[in-house]
């Protein structure tokens, strides 16, 4: 709209570099719905509970933070009922998940489903001292964490369950490999992929023989460092020996 409204004829070459670099991410925003991610994809990292666990282990709780984690976890049937519609709305226009990242997700899923709440790693942050705290403080944080992941976490984690099962692992791709690759629609998508990440109007194949490149590149340079200090052109080797 607005932006290409705009002429960009007297910019400096540095003030059009970021003005093409703006203009370029702009599009790849307005292309993500190509992929509709949010439609098909989930894995064993891409799921409401693994997102919600990385919010709980992947940083120092404070006090305010503590009390967003207990929320998170509180809204985690929310979660699933979003994660689900949109799943259902994929699976209508014909985008799913493969069947073998489904299947390995709901392996996951099943080992926790089989694991006590209170010993989720969810639940962990309710299992440390955290010593910079109050101790009243401590005990309540424990007790509303391990209650949220019981009352809450677990419902949620059977209804999901119940409908990867039921509904989405007999819908899944079975041809034409995991990812983007065996997806309707799959090389549209990875070249907005390449956009958003890259802001570079990339070439698939063109990025791909890049990636080779620098890994032969890579390769070399252990090849080199490790026939002058261990005796020994091997890549492998010298990967292990660091």
């Amino acid at each position: 709209g607005w932006l290409q409204q705009q002429d960009p004829s007297g910019l400096s070459v540095a003030d059009l570099e970021t003005w093409t670099l703006l203009e370029r991410s702009l599009q790849a925003r307005l292309d993500q719905p190509l992929c509709a991610l949010d439609r098909w994809l989930v894995t064993t990292w891409r799921n409401p509970f693994a997102e919600a666990t990385r919010s709980a282990l992947d940083r120092d709780l404070s006090g305010p933070m503590a009390i967003r984690l207990v929320a998170r976890v509180e809204r985690l049937p929310t979660e699933v009922e979003h994660e689900v519609r949109s799943l259902r709305l994929g699976m209508a226009s014909g985008r799913v998940a493969d069947r073998g990242t489904l299947e390995r997700l709901i392996a996951d899923l099943e080992r926790l489903q089989a694991t006590p709440a209170a010993e989720w790693d969810l639940a962990a942050p309710a299992r440390l001292p955290h010593p910079a705290w109050r101790a009243p403080v401590v005990g309540a944080f424990a007790t509303e964490l391990t209650a949220a992941v019981r009352d809450h976490g677990v419902p949620a984690l059977d209804t999901y369950l119940a409908f990867l099962r039921e509904e989405l692992l007999p819908e899944t791709r079975v041809e034409g490999g995991p990812g983007l690759s065996g997806l309707s629609g799959g090389e549209a998508c990875y070249t907005e992929r390449i956009l958003w990440f890259t802001t570079l109007p990339l070439e698939a194949e063109e990025l791909h023989e890049l990636g080779l490149s620098e890994l032969e590149r890579i390769h070399g340079e252990l090849a080199r460092l490790g026939a002058g200090l261990w005796g020994t052109g091997s890549a492998d080797e010298v990967l292990l020996r660091l």
